[in-house]
């Protein structure tokens, strides 16, 4: 990669990089800027961790490094932020916000599709009876949602479609 420099630099959906272990926010870390800005609408979700994460790119200043900022109160931390963060709530900006608009658009799946959405149904359903007990089902939360998510992809596009037909074989 060459090296550039920007004067402004905006990270959209700052929250893709809120791991500081990934190769996207070392990528991130690594882009040259004189200024630069965070947006997000949820600057952290799982642990105020990932709120220094998107501060180490976009204002590295602000915090040491992680461990310091581990030991750091959670009222300091929010003390420090706040002159840099937006708060909008839905009520302030309805007002700006178009009318929400809803469409039905009913399609059948073909057969093919349905014979691949019965299989796959009835593998996930016999992977998700096996881990329901208390002790294996919260080890496997997520692939119980993943096969739930692939079970929506059959009604996405065809690109979805294939990549579930080629998990399911």
């Amino acid at each position: 990669m060459r090296s550039k420099s920007f004067i402004p630099c905006f990270f959209d959906e700052a929250q893709a990089f809120k791991n500081p272990f990934t190769q996207t926010a070392r990528s991130v870390k690594k882009i040259q800027a004189d200024n630069r800005f965070g947006l997000t609408g949820t600057p952290l979700e799982n642990s105020i961790e990932e709120l220094w994460s998107i501060y180490h790119v976009v204002f590295p200043q602000l915090f040491q490094g992680l461990e310091a900022y581990s030991h750091l109160r959670t009222q300091d931390i929010a003390k420090r932020v706040r002159p840099f963060m937006l708060r909008r709530e839905k009520t302030d900006v309805l007002v700006e916000l178009p009318e929400k608009e809803e469409s039905l658009a009913v399609s059948e799946l073909l057969p093919e599709q349905k014979k691949l959405y019965a299989g796959f149904l009835a593998k996930l359903r016999e992977e998700t009876l096996k881990h329901l007990d208390k002790e294996t089902f919260d080890k496997n939360k997520i692939r119980i949602l993943a096969g739930l998510t692939r079970l929506r992809q059959f009604f996405v596009t065809r690109a979805c479609l294939l990549r579930a037909i080629r998990a399911v074989q």
